[in-house]
């Protein structure tokens, strides 16, 4: 068995009997009188020897008593490094009824501890209350988990044995032998069935529902056939393309004419190990980005996104033509989730999600780093505050977020600031709906003409309002004020409201407070430095389009957009009219990262990959985030 850890927070499953257990409030949390307490160990000692590497599912796992005749989940606890533990149920035990004790762990499998969709294991025995007191299969009155115990448990259940046979079974364990006078479980079916607990464990298995029962079998138990299953995680996590990887995973079928393995919906040589827990995967010199599938007949499992340098891979969304008139939208992982025309998309510093603006959704989308799209808040077009299913924007356009994980969203369509709180709860911090106007002041008697972009610093949230050509901040109260332009349409250096701002869309913020804006109609990036907000071109000349990589003024936009700040310093430019992502450093020098002149949603490597209006790039972990409009999807690319 492989390195295993904790997965906390697990609910007891289905008992194998039929009946559910329930999720209870841990016991440091919960206030009322404990009953009598019940202590025992993980792991009996006899097998300690032989299964050596189980002595980690001991440490940190969750143990639940159960009644096994209503399925109530009555206490629960986590065990100590040695695998001891105590537990007190909240009501008195009913005398002379069989409990279910239950230790479940999730599998590391050398892998690192509580990654997403860990498989779990569970060792089981079974506990009897009669007289004030508590035994158990092994007898006494400190229970013993183990592989012997769970057989014992698992045989109960498959079988169907009533509570009074259940309680039978007591102290029918001794020094590792099983007796079985009394009982309604035969000696060998003992044997047989705690060698598969064995086999399931050194593979890997939950023993409680990888054991089957068929009657009429000659073997009447054996281990079911396990789904295949693929691990987010893989190795190395640096690749190229050309390149050999690792993807783990569980009961991974063989090379077969009926199963094949994609990497980015392209095929890829593949093998498996001889444990079936790694996929071995060869990455074509084409290969790009993009997520692993297992495909075999007519059943297709999604692994990890494989980030691959220099490429271009399609990261969420399946790319349907959009609508603004109609809501589309599905939530689900990777290329099977919908979306409709997202914007501007943010990583959340407080929960490591991404958050973006499905515009013609008229909603706020979440996506993990493993590519599960949800939706956090809102419900279509409109305007109303309110929590996830109350909130309606008419037009989320721009998108933020402060150290605290409130997000801030630019609703063009109602030319106001919306605040969301971590839990989805949607208010107007300044501006008042249908105002099309100017004018700073407090909350609602603020006005905007279309804030879009949006950057926190210092306690301040900052607004690219892009009709009004002016940078608004916005204090914790709601009160707004103009701190650079002066409402004209034109490109002009200076200091403040002296300045002249021509449309601005995009706005971030260095480490120092320096501002930076994209000019979408001055087709200039502009910087606007922290304190003195003195305004000032970085890159491009005002009206002079183009594609053209350079230093300071030779370098050339077509529309820039939405823009980043990346780990290093460089600034991401989102250029929808040339299709391209650009990169400035601090010095104005412009380069091209991704894209090209042609229009599409092609992955591949970075100049032959193609964009459909992108309008964001997120950095993150060495990879942009891209908010590709027109094509409906997120997009990555990978330095």
């Amino acid at each position: 068995m492989t390195h295993t850890k904790l997965a906390i927070g697990l609910c007891a499953l289905l008992l194998a009997t039929g009946a559910a257990t329930s999720c209870q409030v841990p016991l440091a949390h919960q206030t009322q009188a404990p009953h009598a307490p019940l202590t025992g160990r993980i792991l009996e000692i006899d097998d300690r020897s032989t299964l050596a590497a189980l002595a980690e599912v001991a440490n940190g796992a969750t143990v639940s008593l159960i009644d096994a005749v209503s399925g109530r989940t009555v206490a629960t606890t986590v065990s100590a490094p040695n695998g001891s533990f105590s537990l007190a149920p909240l009501t008195a035990p009913v005398e002379n009824r069989p409990y279910l004790l239950e230790a479940s762990k999730g599998l590391g499998m050398g892998l690192g501890a509580n990654r997403i969709g860990a498989p779990v294991a569970r060792l089981r025995t079974l506990a009897f209350y009669a007289g004030g007191s508590w035994t158990s299969l092994s007898g006494g009155s400190t229970p013993q988990l183990g592989p012997r115990t769970t057989a014992l448990a698992i045989i109960g259940g498959l079988k169907g044995l009533s509570p009074a046979q259940l309680q039978a079974l007591s102290s029918k364990l001794s020094g590792g032998a099983f007796d079985p006078t009394g009982t309604a479980i035969a000696s060998d079916e003992f044997t047989q069935v705690h060698a598969l607990v064995r086999q399931a464990l050194e593979q890997d298995l939950d023993p409680v529902g990888a054991i089957a029962y068929e009657p009429g079998a000659p073997a009447r138990f054996a281990l079911k056939p396990g789904e295949p299953s693929l691990f987010e995680s893989y190795t190395p996590t640096s690749l190229k393309p050309g390149q050999a990887v690792t993807v783990y995973g569980q009961n991974l079928p063989l090379p077969d004419a009926s199963v094949s393995v994609t990497v980015g919906k392209k095929p890829v040589l593949w093998g498996v190990s001889g444990d079936r827990t790694q996929l071995r995967l060869q990455l074509p010199s084409d290969a790009h980005s993009g997520y692993v599938e297992l495909k075999a007949g007519t059943s297709t499992w999604m692994g990890p996104y494989l980030f691959v340098s220099g490429t271009v891979g399609t990261f969420a969304g399946d790319g349907p033509a959009g609508d603004y008139d109609r809501l589309t939208w599905r939530d689900a992982k990777g290329t099977y989730a919908q979306l409709n025309a997202p914007n501007s998309i943010v990583r959340n510093p407080a929960d490591g999600n991404f958050y973006f603006t499905d515009r013609y959704n008229g909603c706020i989308r979440r996506m993990t780093p493993q590519g599960v799209v949800s939706t956090f808040t809102g419900i279509g077009k409109g305007y109303q505050d309110g929590g996830p299913g109350q909130a309606k924007f008419a037009d989320p356009f721009g998108l933020g977020a402060d150290p605290a994980g409130n997000l801030y969203v630019g609703d063009t369509g109602n030319n106001v600031v919306r605040k969301v709180d971590p839990t989805g709860n949607v208010t107007t911090l300044a501006g008042t709906k249908g105002q099309i106007v100017f004018q700073d002041g407090q909350g609602p008697s603020a006005r905007f003409k279309n804030p879009v972009g949006m950057a926190f610093h210092g306690g301040y949230l900052y607004v690219a309002d892009y009709t009004d050509h002016r940078i608004r901040r916005i204090a914790a109260d709601g009160t707004v004020v103009t701190v650079a332009g002066d409402g004209t349409n034109v490109t002009q250096d200076g200091v403040g409201t002296a300045a002249k701002i021509a449309g601005p869309i995009g706005l971030t913020v260095d480490n120092a407070g320096n501002l930076y804006a994209t000019e979408y109609n001055g087709l200039t990036i502009r910087k606007i430095e922290a304190g003195t907000f003195n305004v000032t071109t970085l890159a491009g000349t005002a009206l002079a389009s183009g594609s053209i990589d350079g230093i300071g003024a030779a370098a050339r936009f077509v529309k820039p957009y939405h823009i980043r700040m990346n780990e290093n310093g460089n600034l991401v430019v989102s250029d929808p009219g040339a299709n391209r992502i650009r990169q400035v450093t601090p010095a104005g020098v412009v380069t091209t990262l991704a894209g090209s002149d042609r229009m599409g949603a092609l992955d591949g490597g970075q100049f032959a990959a193609t964009f459909r209006g992108l309008t964001d790039a997120m950095p993150w972990n060495g990879s942009l985030f891209i908010a590709d409009r027109f094509s409906h999807r997120i997009r990555t690319f990978t330095y």
